[in-house]
């Protein structure tokens, strides 16, 4: 039997209700007609039965891989690879982000009339914030 197959939901209702002692509670089968629904409701009707067979510490089939060479093989290491590319994904988001933003400033700050007085030139802070921008770049790119 694979697993497939046992987690139809009339497979596992005849598996319960062959069990001895009798379970109390089981529910009945529902067929369903084909709709946008039918399979989120017949999940959570199998994730019901099994809630309940597991509330009533029924011991369920087990199973098990029969060539083990077939399962993939995952370390401590590749947990950390997939995290770290992660990270680098959320990070180019972010330079993505701030890239736009800083053409959108410099679109702000180009239509706006020269003051009179300023602390720091507007030239000054564009080319500071392109500057860490493309720090970023170049941090994303050596990673």
């Amino acid at each position: 039997m694979t697993m497939r197959k046992f987690l139809e939901q009339e497979l596992l209702l005849e598996v319960a209700e062959g069990i001895s002692p009798k379970v109390d509670g089981l529910p009945r089968q529902i067929t369903r007609k084909a709709s946008h629904n039918k399979r989120r409701l017949d999940c959570e009707d199998l994730i019901g039965l099994l809630e309940l067979l597991d509330r009533k510490m029924v011991a369920l089939p087990e199973f098990h891989a029969v060539n083990l060479g077939r399962v993939p093989r995952m370390s401590p290491s590749d947990v950390d690879q997939v995290r770290l590319a992660e990270t680098v994904a959320a990070l180019k988001e972010l330079v993505s982000l701030l890239s736009t933003q800083l053409v959108e400033v410099r679109n702000s700050l180009a239509m706006l009339p020269t003051p009179k007085i300023c602390l720091v030139p507007l030239s000054t802070l564009v080319s500071t914030l392109t500057r860490i921008l493309l720090l970023l770049r170049y941090m994303l790119q050596n990673m």
